[in-house]
């Protein structure tokens, strides 16, 4: 898998065409502080560029508009693949699609 040692307890959630998205207890070195998250692992990061910024698109124009949207914490490049790792939030409604489109209905 290529995780950093920065996780424990890693769980698969999700699969995409593009992406495969993990449950994890992350060590925020910010913060001091472990906490669970969502992981993106965007599979052939390399090849698939515009997929990966689409995805960082996504969280920014969301969570610019809606403060109170998944918290984006970093990215980290997987040791073994070289592919990008999005570390956010875990949202407990589901995926981001169906998370933005929740915040779409509100307003």
């Amino acid at each position: 898998m290529g995780f950093h040692n920065k996780f424990k307890n890693i769980r698969k959630i999700g699969n995409g065409r593009f992406s495969a998205v993990y449950y994890a207890y992350w060590f925020d070195e910010i913060r001091s502080l472990w906490t669970y998250v969502a992981v993106k692992l965007i599979h052939g990061s390399n090849k698939h560029i515009q997929e990966f910024i689409n995805e960082l698109e996504r969280y920014h124009e969301i969570g610019f508009k809606n403060l109170s949207f998944l918290k984006f914490y970093e990215i980290l490049r997987n040791k073994e693949s070289n592919n990008y790792m999005i570390i956010s939030s875990y949202a407990r409604e589901g995926s981001l699609s169906k998370k933005s489109s929740k915040v779409a209905q509100i307003k």
